[in-house]
């Protein structure tokens, strides 16, 4: 069984209330994506301090980060929903995360950012499109060791397939799409990570559950173009034994027999 767990809204308000609902139950919110009329909603169950603001804009987001490290809290992930900016905090530590980008940031603007925040030790930790402007955070321990943008599904399929290296190198971590663009966030720690793809809300729920029953869970979603994506992580003993007794080969069939399936199923609180 999955440690994470999603929810999926059909408005902000609905969505605040889950978000609250689950804080008390013990799970983080970790990523948010808006489509088909609705706002999907990915929680990790975490024992750590930690907490989670909105605003209503991302200067004041910024200013937000700025007060939750004043108080011991670093910025872990950025979500755009609804002309909402919600920031995802935890406790602050000498890995914290640092939030660089402003949301009016092209793609060309982003990747040399990336770049030049590589170059000074931080990595790229997650990304977020709004409005035209994408946003950047970054990390000076874990984060991407690479990247990859896509203009479509193949073409974002092809460059996994090269970055992965067929489950040898780098695994896919995170999603996002803007601006007719897929952006996905690789990194070196292996995961066994995979991927799904559907054309709505009944066939994604479809594709969790069977990546679930291989002991693999949602860690994070993205939404464009009529097409929901997933990225899920292997989770449990029975799926890592799994892994090391089959073997790659057999371990990558497993992973299309899953695609297989599933291609044919049908207020906040702040600081």
């Amino acid at each position: 069984m999955a440690n994470n767990i999603y929810s999926i809204s059909e408005n902000l308000e609905e969505f605040a209330q889950t978000v609250n609902e689950n804080w008390e139950k013990g799970y983080v919110l970790m990523d948010a994506e808006s489509g088909d009329d609705n706002i999907f909603g990915v929680f990790e169950k975490r024992n750590e301090p930690s907490g989670y603001i909105a605003r209503n804009s991302y200067d004041e987001l910024k200013t937000g980060i700025s007060n939750g490290w004043s108080q011991g809290y670093s910025i872990a992930a950025a979500e755009y929903v609804d002309g909402v900016w919600l920031g995802v905090f935890e406790e602050k530590d000498s890995d914290s995360r640092i939030a660089h980008s402003n949301s009016a940031v092209t793609l060309d603007r982003l990747t040399g950012q990336i770049r030049s925040h590589q170059n000074n030790g931080l990595k790229l930790v997650d990304v977020e499109y709004s409005n035209g402007g994408w946003v950047g955070i970054y990390g000076k321990k874990f984060g991407a060791n690479g990247y990859g943008i896509a203009d479509s599904l193949e073409e974002f399929n092809s460059q996994l397939n090269s970055q992965t290296n067929q489950g040898l190198g780098k695994d896919l971590v995170g999603v996002e799409y803007g601006d007719g663009k897929w952006f996905g966030i690789y990194h070196n720690t292996p995961s066994f990570s995979g991927y799904s793809v559907a054309g709505s809300l009944d066939e994604f729920e479809t594709q969790i559950a069977n990546w679930e029953e291989y002991g693999y869970e949602l860690v994070d979603v993205a939404h464009g173009d009529g097409t929901w994506m997933g990225v899920y992580e292997i989770t449990t003993s029975y799926s890592l034994d799994l892994y090391f007794s089959t073997g790659l080969v057999e371990h990558q069939m497993a992973m299309e027999g899953i695609r297989a399936v599933s291609a044919g199923a049908d207020s906040l609180s702040s600081f």
